[in-house]
């Protein structure tokens, strides 16, 4: 079970449960559930049942067996840390988030929970209010792209990149919201959006 911890500690934390939540369910000491995420002790197989079972994960990959996929956990980071997600001033995330297998990401691709409603709508593409979007920061944006851009080197924000003449705009989706025309000295685009991730 070399993976166990390691495992355990990220399954943990997407499904947003504390070491002392996660002992409460499966009828463990929370200081158990340390000793099993620092690799000093592996658990029962009763009590690896109950924790499979409450992290909905199979047995398999909490022991490291990835059943011939590969998962992809992706830190999600606040918005207020995205410049620092981005330098690698920051290593340690509590959130994690797992992406579609079949995407090819980098390592330094990361999720963002998206607040409000600018990029909701009732069509085929959709960014609502808690969803989290999975970001690559792949350097190349084509018209139509759905990117993250930070507007004079302050505020980020999610918006689809459209040209026009020569022009920039960010366009919400809500048809609410007026198209923003971007001075191309004031916008810089640091990702772009892989995959919206909402639970229901």
């Amino acid at each position: 079970m070399t993976k166990f911890p390691e495992n355990l500690s990220l399954y943990r934390k997407i499904v947003g449960l504390s070491q002392k939540e996660l002992a409460e369910k499966v009828n463990v000491t929370p200081a158990q559930v340390s000793r099993y995420e620092r690799g000093l002790a592996e658990p029962r197989p009763r009590i690896l049942e109950k924790i499979s079972s409450t992290l909905d994960v199979p047995v398999e990959i909490l022991i490291g067996n990835t059943l011939g996929f590969d998962i992809n956990p992706l830190p999600v980071i606040g918005w207020d840390l995205i410049n620092d997600f981005l330098n690698k001033k920051i290593s340690e995330f509590s959130e994690f988030a797992i992406a579609d297998p079949s995407l090819s990401l980098s390592s330094n691709s990361f999720g963002l929970r998206i607040n409000g409603d600018s990029m909701s709508s009732s069509g085929k593409v959709s960014f609502p209010d808690g969803s989290i979007t999975v970001f690559e920061p792949t350097g190349q944006y084509s018209h139509n792209d759905f990117v993250l851009a930070q507007i004079k080197n302050d505020y980020f924000i999610l918006k689809q990149l459209a040209y026009d003449a020569g022009r920039v705009y960010l366009l919400s989706l809500n048809k609410n919201y007026a198209p923003i025309l971007a001075d191309s000295n004031e916008l810089k685009i640091v990702a772009k959006a892989m995959q919206v991730i909402i639970n229901i």
